[in-house]
């Protein structure tokens, strides 16, 4: 079972944005500021309230939108949908093979003083094993009094047993993946204060600490570097996955936005092979505005023949009138075979349709290549990139040629507008004259991302 299609609507960034994903995993690259983020919470905001929030309400979508027009939707490979808004939608109640991670999550996890507050704010949805251990104290607290406290108090001590047994268990797996998979050389470890009753009051406990500590020191942000507390942070991630899952579920998903900040391409390498390696079940989506570590996954896939299994998409910004919206292509997709094969059944305006999707993709990778106008309209980015000053790049001056070439059907067939005009003509000489432009142009930015 695996997602299938994404749709979006009014949901945060995205007025609409809709995508396929055919393959089994998908890797979604965009700067910022593109709607990366607004489509990790909108995944995580479907999976996680749905199935794993016995409180769920549609009112806790508010934070997502402005209107009442919100809507969010996932497909599956077998036509099941998830949809939101939906009142009905029946819970699956724990399932452990669902699991989202970004920034935010990870920085919970290590900068935190109090582990305990972290399983209680962040791991709530996400690890049941922990939550339930958490809410096995709440609840012998909120029963206990002096007429049941050895009881009660035996409970908690068995609580107490079978929690540290099950962090020891995270403790040794997630130094193995820091140890043999990560090639770090330090270790982690709980430390516990469970705290004592207060007898002369109301026999309440006080909240447990859980203290963190890498190589039996704590206050770690005074004593080690953020890519160290980061490496100890994905560690834990993925050891309470391990610890947890249920591989008997039928949906397995792995989502992560942006969340190797901070390290180095060496670290991240190791990381994106225990993912490849450790998660292989799993349908993976990845999210990342670093252009390095998109092309370093590139490269991994295509180092173990595993391209065919993943999507790989760009996501950017397109200017109409005055209002910005996100535009997700498949950088496998072929416009220009689209086009060609509806200019031989003389549908033109279908052939000018993907020849603007074909020039604006083209142009976004140039875009990124030579680092210009981000946030400029299409035409101020061509215009850029014709300036550009570098008479001993070849390449640069290839570039500038063609883009010269293509400012004569740039304002026509490659315009935005051109096809909502119907007394705009587009004659089929132009067509194929735009075509030979956007293949050279094509051939050159595959050239430059070889040689890069």
């Amino acid at each position: 079972m695996k997602i299938k299609k994404v749709e979006l609507e009014n949901f945060k960034f995205h007025q609409k944005l809709k995508f396929a994903i055919d393959k089994k995993n998908c890797l979604i690259y965009g700067e910022n500021g593109t709607g990366k983020s607004s489509i990790y919470e909108a995944l995580n905001a479907i999976f996680t309230l749905y199935f794993r929030d016995s409180n769920f309400s549609l009112n806790k979508f508010k934070n997502y939108s402005s209107t009442e027009a919100l809507s969010a939707k996932v497909t599956f490979d077998n036509a099941d949908e998830l949809i939101i808004p939906k009142e009905d939608m029946p819970l699956m109640g724990g399932k452990k093979t669902i699991y989202f991670a970004n920034q935010d999550l990870l920085e919970s996890i290590i900068l935190n003083n109090n582990f305990y507050d972290t399983i209680k704010n962040s791991f709530k949805n996400i690890f049941p094993i922990l939550h339930n251990f958490r809410k096995n104290f709440e609840f012998i607290n909120s029963r206990i009094d002096s007429s049941n406290y050895q009881e009660e108090n035996t409970k908690r001590q068995d609580n107490i047993k079978n929690m540290e047994r099950f962090l020891w268990r995270i403790e040794l797996r997630a130094n193995d993946i820091l140890n043999n998979h990560f090639e770090e050389k330090f270790t982690i470890k709980f430390e516990y204060d469970w705290g004592l009753s207060n007898t002369t009051d109301d026999f309440k406990y006080p909240n447990p600490k859980i203290i963190l500590n890498i190589d039996d020191k704590k206050f770690l942000k005074l004593n080690f570097n953020e890519a160290k507390l980061k490496l100890a942070s994905i560690a834990i991630f993925f050891a309470l996955i391990k610890v947890e899952e249920d591989l008997t579920n039928p949906l397995k998903l792995l989502v992560l936005d942006d969340f190797l900040t901070s390290l180095d391409m060496a670290n991240r390498h190791y990381i994106i092979e225990y993912i490849f390696d450790k998660f292989e079940k799993y349908q993976k989506i990845i999210l990342t505005h670093n252009l390095q570590f998109y092309n370093l996954i590139l490269s991994l896939l295509k180092s173990r023949d595993e391209l065919n299994n993943w999507d790989n998409k760009n996501i950017f910004l397109q200017t109409i009138g005055t209002q910005k919206k996100a535009i997700i292509y498949d950088k496998e997709t072929d416009y220009i075979k689209l086009a060609e094969s509806y200019l031989k059944v003389d549908k033109l305006d279908e052939a000018g349709i993907y020849l603007r999707k074909e020039f604006e993709r083209l142009i976004e990778e140039l875009r990124q290549i030579n680092e210009v106008g981000v946030k400029e309209k299409l035409s101020k980015i061509v215009n850029q990139l014709i300036k550009l000053d570098d008479s001993t790049d070849i390449n640069i001056l290839k570039m500038q040629n063609i883009l010269k070439r293509t400012k004569f059907y740039q304002d026509t067939i490659l315009h935005s507008t051109a096809h909502d005009d119907i007394s705009n003509e587009r004659y089929t000489k132009e067509l194929n004259g735009a075509i030979v432009i956007l293949k050279q142009l094509d051939k050159l930015v595959k050239s430059i991302g070889t040689n890069s």
